[in-house]
């Protein structure tokens, strides 16, 4: 059984995801530029948004620096400095691969479950209690699974270790603008309060921004979500619940002290059920101009227009569809979380 949750947000004039060069993301589709905010922006903000971390679950810690936690630690607790290094690089060895440069940090972001942070840390007493270096048991038992809700919702991978590698439950798109959009500069300078001789720009720059509606897509696997959290389904049901209000009310933070981009959903739609996943994105494959409704209103018109057309070319129909249009003053975002929770509590028998 399958949650898919549709979405469209309004942002005013913003730049939430940069890229390299600190420009707004961008994509081409249906041949128009549009503003994109990737899922991995999107997924860091919905894990540590306030909705999600209300969830009465653990969650997981995501770092390149576990080898200076752990040196700190036995530091602290009086271990000589070369013992210390030495035990902290071993310990780093067993999560990722070390860096060339700086063997107490991993070349990569390691995921850890909270488990494995336990281990660590009862690890970390007895060597130093003792005062001696790890034995290669001891550093194999530290990999431990993990039942973290981001890590079942979004999944990890440890490319040496796959029994402890988590499938992701929940797909995630990239969001991009129903509109077409022309990106903008913003050129600031700055004052130096305390320059009175000197009327000039203490320091100057550009910001690059745009604006739209952006169309957000996530699909959850109910029954693996279920299984990754150890069967425990009404853990499961609370982290969809907070998923679906993250989705809804939370948005990246790139640039935000400069455009104070908070914005809601103004339209939210689950299906629920064991129908094929179907974005909605090619509702927008024209872009939509919004010079008669406004951008929102029409691109909520165009998204339910096409969702009919996605219920004729499915064979197998949603059970449960449950919609908040803010314009239309029509359900609310309550109503659709509560939805999502009892689809979670229900389980395939529903």
């Amino acid at each position: 059984m399958r949650i898919e949750i549709s979405g469209l947000v309004s942002y005013p004039p913003s730049c939430p995801n940069r890229d390299e060069t600190n420009r707004p993301k961008t994509a081409v589709f249906g041949g128009h530029q549009r503003q994109r905010i990737s899922s991995q922006s999107l997924k860091r903000a919905w894990r540590l948004s306030a909705p999600m971390q209300a969830v009465d679950a653990s969650f997981s810690t995501r770092t390149r620096r576990l080898g200076y936690i752990v040196q700190e630690r036995l530091l602290a607790a009086g271990m000589a400095e070369k013992l210390a290094a030495e035990t902290s690089a071993k310990i780093v060895a067993g999560f990722g691969s070390p860096d060339k440069k700086d063997k107490l940090l991993t070349s990569e972001v390691v995921v850890l479950g909270p488990e494995e942070l336990a281990a660590v840390e009862a690890l970390l007493a007895q060597l130093a209690a003792k005062n001696r270096a790890p034995t290669e048991g001891e550093l194999e038992a530290l990999e431990r699974p993990t039942q973290a809700l981001d890590v079942a919702l979004f999944g990890r991978m440890r490319a040496d270790n796959k029994a402890v590698g988590v499938e992701a439950t929940a797909s995630v798109a990239h969001a991009l603008t129903t509109n077409a959009v022309r990106i903008e500069d913003d050129f600031w300078t700055a004052v130096d309060d305390l320059n009175v001789a000197d009327t000039g720009a203490a320091g100057m720059g550009e910001v690059e921004f745009g604006a739209g509606v952006y169309y957000v897509y996530a699909v959850v696997d109910v029954d693996a979500l279920v299984k990754n959290l150890g069967g425990h389904r009404e853990a499961a049901a609370r982290g969809v619940e907070g998923l679906v209000e993250a989705i809804a009310t939370v948005t990246p933070g790139g640039h935000r002290s400069t455009f104070a981009h908070h914005s809601l959903a103004r339209y939210l739609r689950l299906d629920v059920g064991e129908q094929a996943p179907c974005s909605l994105m090619a509702a927008f494959e024209v872009p939509v101009s919004g010079r008669e409704m406004g951008l929102t209103q029409e691109s909520i018109e165009r998204l339910e227009a096409y969702a009919e057309e996605v219920r004729l070319a499915r064979r197998v129909q949603p059970r449960e569809t449950v919609i908040f249009n803010g314009p239309a003053h029509q359900g609310s975002l309550n109503a659709v979380c509560e939805a999502a929770r009892a689809a979670m509590v229900a389980g395939r028998g529903a």
